[in-house]
């Protein structure tokens, strides 16, 4: 069993390393979804599990359209009621969804105390900021950005009990 000592940390110094590195993850995502979208052929679940996890950033990327559209559509367009109730209906089902996932990661641990409500908020800035970065890397995508390799700078430690432990296998 792995002790506290034993543990490999990784932490990003400043947020734009964090943001390069998960625009990076997300670019090869969506380029594996278009090049590797065949194994929806094969009707298997893991072909089902790897298309549902490779979609994810394209489901961020209609997430912060859907903002856009709905902050557009309040500014510049009150007048047309379908446009600006069906982009409101959008930005509320997905408030409801994160909200309801909120409360139930703060239910599910134990004992419930008011500190872990507090921590509701977080998770809508934390997805609005992986919003914001599967955006970037679908604009990077869709003007062919040519491919720039930035190291991620990254401070922790890992301690040999944790490698010899086959901690990294």
């Amino acid at each position: 069993m792995l002790g506290v000592n034993d543990l490999a940390l990784k932490t990003f110094p400043l947020l734009f390393m964090f943001e390069s590195a998960r625009a990076r993850w997300y670019k090869g995502y969506m380029e594996a979804a278009f090049k590797y979208g065949k194994l929806l052929k094969k009707h298997s679940r893991k072909a089902v599990d790897a298309e549902v996890s490779l979609i994810g950033p394209y489901m961020m990327v209609l997430c912060i359209v859907s903002y856009f559209n709905w902050v557009l559509s309040l500014l510049f367009f009150p007048e047309i009621g379908l446009v600006t109730g069906f982009a409101t209906l959008v930005v509320a089902l997905t408030a409801v969804t994160i909200f309801s996932v909120g409360i139930a990661l703060v239910f599910m641990e134990r004992p419930v105390r008011l500190r872990n409500i507090l921590w509701i908020p977080f998770i809508y800035l934390y997805w609005f900021i992986q919003m914001v970065i599967a955006g970037w890397a679908f604009l990077q995508i869709l003007f062919r950005r040519r491919r720039v390799w930035r190291k991620t700078v990254k401070r922790g430690f890992m301690t040999i009990n944790f490698v010899s432990d086959g901690g990294l296998c």
